[in-house]
């Protein structure tokens, strides 16, 4: 009696994270920020180089989509409330007279509206 067996590697597809995501296209250096119900995670890479630009990319936690992108010289991006950021885009030389509020500026984010909920 002859038994023939058969050995078959299964090849399981890596699934990206959001953190792989955000790597390809931020870099290695980056911090993160939930937004209180994490149903958005806010990535920014560090720039310790104040003249040059930041980005950033808000990912849909659920999805892993992302929903928003940001570029802006060094200033400030935080969660206002659930669905708003707001940056300061910091201009490289502030007038005597430019009010700093005229660079902060309040983004929503949205869901993709191809999504279901």
């Amino acid at each position: 009696m002859v038994l023939a067996f058969s050995c078959q590697t299964k090849k399981i597809a890596h699934q990206k994270t959001i953190e792989d995501h955000a790597i390809e296209i931020l870099g290695k250096d980056f911090i993160s920020f939930f937004n209180q119900s994490k149903t958005f995670v806010l990535y920014l890479q560090k720039n310790e180089n104040p003249s040059r630009i930041t980005k950033g990319l808000v990912f849909d936690t659920q999805t892993k989509n992302i929903v928003q992108s940001l570029a802006f010289m060094p200033g400030y991006v935080k969660w206002i409330d659930d669905n708003t950021i707001e940056v300061f885009d910091a201009p490289e030389v502030m007038r005597e007279n430019d009010d700093v509020s005229n660079h902060v500026k309040q983004i929503r984010i949205k869901k993709n509206e191809s999504q279901d909920e």
